[in-house]
């Protein structure tokens, strides 16, 4: 079911960016499961477009040298 998870997670995510804005550290928690899904489908380009957006999220809102950066 990782297409219609990644459909729902990808308009969460959408939404989660015009509501709260586009470096919101609360999306983290969406981008992580909308990525594995795209892992899963194949869709490898949108998914490390959304890595890297997750990164620059993370590195956003908790600075480089912050230890919850190893994740991303």
């Amino acid at each position: 079911q990782h297409a219609e998870a990644a459909s729902a997670l990808k308009r969460a995510v959408d939404l989660s960016r015009n509501l709260d804005g586009l470096f919101n550290a609360d999306q983290l928690d969406i981008l992580d499961p909308l990525i594995e899904s795209y892992v899963a489908l194949d869709r490898l380009q949108e998914a490390e477009k959304e890595n890297q957006y997750a990164f620059r999220v993370a590195e956003s809102a908790y600075g480089r040298n912050d230890l919850r950066m190893l994740e991303p």
